[in-house]
């Protein structure tokens, strides 16, 4: 088949879209269908995840047209309903493939088809999808169903809010994000309880991925997206600073990067997320839970020395430390300091006395400059660190230029989960001192 004619086949299976999105799309085809035949069950949805509406049925109908094919040659034929479970939004086009293939008749009630996940009333939502599950809760995909807008619901998971800490953390994190208001923070809309007692947040819908995904599928960053990335969270962290809040747990998978709309149509930006762990300070005094002094929380390889050594003493300087582990990890792909420690002691030891190793023979194209602000921001002395989030920010604003989030965001979305990386590491603890 000469080029023309293969172009001309696949502008006629994704019709409309240009010559260079047609070809991209073919090539996700082509992976998911060797995927299939190599049988190592590729989903559909980390295909389709994050994808533009202008891309997201055609390469669903086409991804599924696969699956079916390849499916029907099973023991079992595939059933029409497990998949309109799984696509609540694309109904029509879940039921337009199955009709011309023949495997199944389509459901004269699926008009009304829902998640079929476990049975929680929240109040004028609609519960969607699993979008992702903590030790502490699962967060959902939801619909209003007056407004028909998205968004993202934690609960308490069932049979946790007997537990009283998990409870009050729970809703620690719904008092502090229900304080804040900034771009560069996600937004928390609403709060309640379940009818079996668990609470609820309601925020706002991200549409994207973490910084931590985003690395596990893209690789270490560029050196503009990796600042500009920081640069941003760094924003948001100044208004939670001004607002007398240390967040306690930065890292790459709670910095979300999704995509918005704004004066140049659509772009892609940074949101911190997680204020679980986060302490507020008023009236001279720091609030948090009342077993801080006793805890270490947090996570170890983005954690600041005193967060370890002196948890009850720490303030928007340790967001700073993590913030410059965080810049480290997206350069190289890694955190500082990994390896083989005999003790989480002896891990924490190294972060309060080992310097941090240039790792420019890792990344050459990273300036000298730069990795002299990474070692600022993770001096072992708070006093040699940045004052601010703000002071972070600006000291980046000199190696961003030529940064492209929403280009980043899209390679990312478009590769598939199965061709990732090694996961960044991403320890969440919450010890007792010794």
């Amino acid at each position: 088949m000469s080029k023309q004619d293969d172009d001309h086949r696949m502008s006629e299976r994704f019709n409309g879209l240009p010559i260079e999105e047609v070809e991209r799309l073919d090539n996700l085809c082509d992976c998911f269908e060797q995927q299939l035949l190599a049988n190592q069950k590729p989903m559909i949805e980390s295909f389709i995840a994050g994808c533009r509406p202008t891309t997201r049925e055609p390469l669903l109908r086409e991804l599924l047209a696969l699956e079916l094919e390849y499916l029907s040659h099973g023991a079992t034929a595939p059933e029409l309903q497990n998949y309109l479970k799984r696509f609540p939004e694309d109904i029509a086009a879940v039921q337009s493939v199955f009709a011309l293939t023949g495997l199944n008749t389509i459901a004269a009630d699926t008009e009304t088809w829902s998640f079929d996940g476990p049975v929680i009333s929240i109040p004028n939502y609609t519960l969607l999808s699993e979008l992702g599950e903590g030790g502490m809760g699962t967060v959902y995909r939801a619909l209003h169903t007056m407004l028909k807008n998205e968004a993202a619901i934690k609960v308490l998971k069932a049979g946790q809010h007997a537990k009283a800490e998990l409870h009050e953390l729970f809703d620690r994190e719904t008092r502090n994000l229900g304080q804040l208001r900034h771009p560069q923070i996600v937004q928390a809309l609403y709060a309640g309880t379940t009818d079996d007692g668990r609470p609820y947040l309601v925020m706002e819908m991200v549409k994207g991925l973490d910084l931590a995904h985003v690395v596990r599928r893209c690789g270490p960053l560029t050196v503009a997206d990796a600042c500009e990335a920081v640069r941003q969270a760094a924003l948001g962290l100044q208004h939670a600073n001004e607002c007398g809040m240390v967040h306690r747990d930065i890292k790459p998978s709670n910095l979300l990067l999704g995509w918005t709309y704004g004066k140049k149509g659509e772009e892609a930006e940074i949101k911190v997320a997680d204020f679980g762990l986060a302490r507020i300070r008023f009236d001279n005094a720091w609030h948090g839970s009342n077993k801080d002094d006793d805890r270490i929380q947090g996570t170890l390889e983005f954690m600041s020395p005193e967060q370890f050594f002196t948890p009850a003493d720490v303030d928007i300087r340790a967001d700073l430390f993590s913030l410059g582990c965080t810049l480290y990890a997206l350069l190289v792909g890694q955190p500082p300091f990994v390896g083989n420690y005999q003790s989480l002691g002896e891990k924490m030891l190294t972060h309060r006395d080992k310097p941090v190793e240039s790792f420019r023979h890792l990344r050459p194209d990273v300036p000298e400059a730069l990795e002299e602000v990474i070692s600022y921001a993770m001096a072992k002395n708070r006093s040699d660190r940045f004052e601010t989030p703000l002071e972070f920010a600006k000291s980046l604003t000199h190696f961003n230029s030529g940064h492209d989030l929403p280009l980043l965001l899209e390679t990312a979305e478009d590769r598939p989960e199965a061709l990732a990386r090694p996961l960044l590491i991403d320890s969440t603890i919450a010890s007792k001192r010794k």
